[in-house]
């Protein structure tokens, strides 16, 4: 077997040549289709990342609004229910200032009913005085 010297230098030529058609036809597309590609992939994950960030802060928005309307939800709940315990001993104390006016009315009705019973007994004790004074005096006859 003999080595031919011009046979390598066509072949290094017409393998040089083909590698620079495909270089410049297929590598170089390939390589570029994928950069792009790879830059799209980074572009999606920066905006999914962009994307759950700003998620992430809308709740955390919505979560503060929710507990800043729960806050004032129970600052007006506890008012309105220190209204209501306000109006509750102002109904107690006007049902209590009422129930001493009536025992006070009893009382008085009480001594003004003992006072009465008490003057119509000494009138109908008298009445019975006079009528026992006049029997004693008539000597028990009628």
């Amino acid at each position: 077997m003999s080595i031919d010297v011009s046979q390598i230098i066509w072949t290094v030529i017409c393998f040089g040549l083909f590698a620079l058609v495909l270089d410049r036809l297929l590598f170089k597309p390939v390589l570029k289709l994928l950069d792009e590609r790879r830059e799209r992939i980074e572009n999606a994950r920066v905006l999914k990342e962009k994307t759950a960030e700003r998620k992430l802060m809308a709740e955390e928005a919505e979560r503060k609004r929710l507990e800043e309307a729960l806050e004032s939800e129970r600052e007006e709940r506890e008012l309105l229910m220190e209204r209501e315990r306000r109006a509750m001993e102002a109904e107690i104390e006007a049902v209590s200032r009422d129930i001493e006016a009536g025992r006070a009315r009893k009382k008085e009705a009480e001594e003004t009913l003992r006072d009465e019973i008490g003057g119509r007994l000494d009138s109908s004790m008298e009445e019975l005085m006079a009528a026992f004074a006049k029997r004693l005096v008539s000597g028990g006859q009628k």
